[in-house]
């Protein structure tokens, strides 16, 4: 993630720019997608043919098992591919911005003790709840005192979780958030779950261009609060 990094005085530009692509993708490609398919469907159906065959039949043998016989949930790929992404840049982003302000030492005469920081630096590309511990004893930055912008990042890290782990489907930790997402009859579901035991692992976390951006443009937003919160930390002390 976030390739060009180093190339940006401000980290953040870096971020706001992976992110906006993002953004553009989920904007753009669906609805070319759907077009395309639409377009299919209609010639399809202006061609003389077989008039016991219906129309259905023959969308899905000409598209064949490559596009999911016409139905393959291109539309969602791209939007779980999108939060994923994002968080991972906000991840990646997060531990540079503390590595940058508060790790820039010269160890070049302590081999020993410039090891132990670069284990250390390494550590919170993988373990994030310890990043998050990090700001607070390196930074003064206690995210849990973020309020609503701390609860934004928890469900984009629930989200990306059981995208990743869980194939989208609800998990019980997604299911914990208040703010989590449920199907609903909007999603072509002939009953709606009510339960926690209906949904974990039987129902996928419905996702859509909004709400996808609204999460990774809730990322975004998120990463400014901690870097000025940053910024105004090292400037206390």
């Amino acid at each position: 993630m976030l390739p060009e990094l180093h190339a940006y005085s401000d980290p953040y530009d870096a971020l706001r720019e992976q992110l906006e692509q993002l953004q553009g993708l989920i904007k753009i490609v669906p609805p070319l997608i759907e077009a395309d398919r639409e377009r299919r469907w209609a010639e399809i159906g202006q061609r003389p043919g077989d008039p016991d065959a219906d129309m259905i039949d023959i969308y899905e043998a000409e598209s064949g098992p490559e596009e999911g016989f016409g139905h393959a949930p291109y539309d969602r790929t791209l939007y779980s591919t999108a939060v994923v992404t994002a968080w991972e840049s906000f991840h990646v982003y997060l531990a540079h911005l503390l590595e940058r302000r508060c790790l820039r030492y010269n160890l070049s005469d302590h081999p020993v003790l410039a090891a132990l920081v670069d284990a250390e630096r390494k550590s919170w590309d993988r373990q994030f709840s310890l990043l998050v511990k990090r700001f607070g004893e390196f930074g003064g930055v206690k995210f849990h005192e973020l309020g609503s912008t701390w609860g934004d990042v928890l469900h984009a890290q629930e989200l990306r979780n059981a995208l990743v782990h869980n194939l989208g489907y609800c998990t019980a930790n997604y299911l914990r958030r208040p703010d989590a997402r449920c199907p609903s009859e909007d999603d072509s579901l002939f009953a709606v779950p009510t339960t926690s035991e209906e949904l974990i692992s039987r129902e996928q976390i419905p996702l859509d261009r909004d709400f996808t951006s609204m999460v990774v443009a809730s990322l975004l937003a998120a990463a400014r609060v901690i870097g000025e919160r940053l910024s105004k930390s090292k400037m206390d002390d």
